[in-house]
């Protein structure tokens, strides 16, 4: 159970940072690249790997399941970029 614990932090510190190193980006384009959206995949699919696992070997009941989704929620939380939509006026 420990070593699960020890890579939910590890995926939310990397989500962080992975967030924060494209922030210029985002505040530039309003839009991420292909990079970033494979990371962020990536981050999100071992998350979520990881507590389907949890829940196959500790959890018995529905509240116990989604208590181990927590960590893919804040991962998800942290890596989603909304796209800006631009709006030009028409003269």
């Amino acid at each position: 159970m420990a070593a699960f614990a020890f890579l939910y932090l590890i995926l939310i510190i990397y989500s962080v940072v992975l967030r924060l190193s494209v922030r210029t980006q985002i505040k530039e384009n309003g839009s991420v690249g292909l990079f970033y959206k494979i990371q962020t995949s990536t981050v999100i699919v071992i998350s979520l790997a990881s507590g389907t696992a949890l829940n196959y070997l500790f959890a018995q009941t529905a509240v116990e399941w989604l208590f181990q989704y927590i960590p893919t929620i804040i991962c998800v939380a942290i890596l989603v970029v909304w796209q800006r939509t631009k709006v030009h006026n028409a003269t």
